[in-house]
């Protein structure tokens, strides 16, 4: 009698929320039931969780990127594992699931699954490399350790759909994965655990990262910011700029600062730090400098770096 069954509520929609399976009312809305014991409740906010593809991990790093808390309420204790998934079923058919449209909640499922059978995520998993074999605790440990997206190991295992992992891997009760029954081929790797090197706006080196996600917890940045950055498609996420630790290109800085005899005096990595470093310039005179309508700007020359990409 150790199982219980938990809800997790959003403190930003508040309201009235009562249903015939529970006896209270919440004062805001439930986004997920589950069950489990000892510390499966706050289970969900641990990293490896965090980064599942799901509704309920999106919600999560959202509230948390917002710092926001969801309330945490243990609705029934004391439970039996029967009776704990007999109640979370009840509860989700009663609430309704967003995939489903049919309620509010980013249950995957209608749960009720029984767990006699340990769930494939959380298999360990044999990967031979030049011979050696290398156990890992679960799916998205082999998959951090591979820089892929742990759904491609899964389906790797499964010999379904998507592209081919030229990888040698097995469940540990199971046997060797056939690479031969396989048409498929992965050579995309999963940037969000790409190392990544952060950078002041200046260009000075700040610190190396082991990957994307940790930078985006610790800093409480947008990961996807903080890739767009480092593909080139944003100059700078977070007040910092980011390369990946492998990109051995140089910073591009947009506007380059001269003295009036031609001495490198700053370069910048674009016009808003610039105009924000300096309050007083405004970016209409900046622009004509930069364009070529007026030689010098506020006691200094002014060029766009011809070395940027176009």
């Amino acid at each position: 009698m150790e199982y219980y069954v938990y809800t997790f509520l959003d403190p930003q929609k508040p309201g009235k929320f009562q249903y015939k399976s529970i006896d209270m009312c919440f004062l805001f809305e439930p986004f997920y039931i589950g069950k489990g014991k000892r510390n499966r409740i706050i289970a969900h906010f641990c990293p490896s969780s965090l980064t599942e593809n799901n509704f309920k991990s999106k919600k999560l790093r959202k509230m948390r990127y917002e710092g926001v808390d969801p309330f945490k309420i243990k609705i029934y204790e004391n439970l039996s594992e029967k009776n704990s998934l007999f109640i979370e079923n009840s509860l989700i058919l009663e609430i309704g699931r967003r995939d489903m449209g049919k309620g509010p909640l980013t249950n995957g499922s209608d749960g009720g699954e029984q767990n006699n059978n340990q769930n494939r995520k959380t298999k360990k998993i044999i990967q031979i490399i030049d011979g050696n074999e290398i156990e890992f605790k679960s799916v998205k440990d082999c998959a951090e350790y591979n820089k892929v997206y742990p759904e491609r190991i899964t389906e790797f295992l499964k010999c379904k759909r998507g592209k081919y992992l030229n990888l040698n891997i097995r469940y540990k009760d199971g046997k060797e994965s056939n690479q031969n029954s396989k048409e498929y081929f992965l050579n995309k790797k999963d940037n969000r655990y790409c190392e990544v090197n952060q950078y002041t706006l200046d260009g000075e080196f700040v610190k190396k990262w082991d990957s994307v996600v940790s930078a985006s917890e610790s800093l409480k940045v947008s990961a996807s910011s903080i890739s767009a950055c480092c593909k080139k498609r944003f100059k700078k996420s977070g007040n910092f700029i980011w390369k990946y630790s492998d990109d051995k290109t140089k910073i591009d800085f947009d506007i380059i600062q001269y003295d009036l005899s031609g001495n490198l005096v700053k370069k910048w990595i674009d016009a808003s730090y610039l105009l924000s470093s300096n309050p007083f310039y405004k970016s209409t005179t900046i622009n004509s400098c930069l364009k070529g309508r007026i030689k010098s700007a506020y006691g200094f020359k002014w060029s766009k770096n011809k070395t940027n990409k176009t």
